[in-house]
């Protein structure tokens, strides 16, 4: 029940007491998900997918911690964020490691140390993989929902990802191949059945006319949009307003304002966007 799996991921060992009709009936140990159960190794708990016990408690190590704050800053922010390759690896790593985990433990039900209850240890890897499912299937997730919102931004800004250089450095080389395509296949279409129908001087997909100097009609993201953003640390007074009006940003504490005025803090990790 709910219970039971709440307190098999935040316990370190807990007590259930099944009813039947009202009446307890059994009271067993259920061992957590860290290295110390009998059942499962630390390669194989929440800790072999997530990182040390140790980086539980160190949200600033905590692989599952970054891709949150990484999926939310990317979610939020109007503009292609930097790719974050080495955490992205690291979980796709842990998340095919752990697959092969818990394949291996469903084929070997049968196995148990000595001393330990057929039906206890049966019934606590029951309730271990499905947690340790739960758990990989969430982040399977987030790196899909950060994958797919790149992906949004990429095809919506696709000529501006295209044209600029510093755009192209926050994205990964499978990006980078996929904004090309999309801008061949688009342009393809475009010309066949638009532009193609159109005078010479107003043919261009950049421009509104080919007389122009600069590509007018590529979108471009909106970086005065405004964004909830929580301040991270004490950063002093900010110039919020050309007109030079300040407000202190104080550790802990959550603003509206907008995107270009956090986007340096952003970068630095001083700030996280929700």
């Amino acid at each position: 029940d709910a219970r039971a799996f709440s307190k098999a991921r935040n316990a370190h060992s807990y007590h259930i007491e099944d009813h039947v009709h009202g009446r307890p009936v059994e009271r067993r140990p259920v061992h957590s998900l860290d290295s110390t159960s009998p059942y499962m190794s630390e390669s194989q708990g929440l800790s072999g997918l997530l990182g040390s016990s140790q980086d539980v408690l160190d949200p600033t190590a905590n692989d599952y911690l970054a891709l949150k704050r990484a999926l939310m800053n990317e979610r939020a922010s109007p503009e292609l964020l930097p790719y974050e390759l080495d955490l992205l690896t690291r979980l796709q790593s842990r998340c095919e490691q752990q697959e092969a985990a818990l394949e291996d433990a469903h084929l070997n039900t049968g196995d148990r140390q000595a001393g330990v209850p057929q039906e206890a240890y049966r019934e606590s890897n029951e309730l271990v993989n499905t947690c340790l499912s739960i758990e990989l299937s969430r982040i399977k997730y987030m790196l899909r929902a950060y994958l797919r919102i790149r992906l949004f931004k990429i095809e919506n800004y696709v000529m501006h990802c295209i044209e600029s250089e510093e755009v192209q450095k926050r994205l990964s080389p499978l990006e980078v191949s996929h904004a090309y395509d999309y801008v061949k296949l688009m342009g393809t279409h475009l010309k066949t059945h638009v532009t193609s129908k159109f005078p010479e001087a107003f043919s261009s997909v950049t421009k509104q006319a080919s007389a122009h100097s600069s590509s007018d009609m590529v979108a471009v993201p909106d970086v005065g949009h405004h964004v909830f953003a929580r301040v991270e640390r004490d950063l002093g007074d900010i110039e919020f307003y050309e007109d030079g009006t300040t407000t202190e940003l104080v550790a802990g504490d959550l603003y509206v304002l907008r995107y270009k005025v956090v986007r340096d803090f952003l970068a630095e990790g001083s700030v996280a966007l929700v």
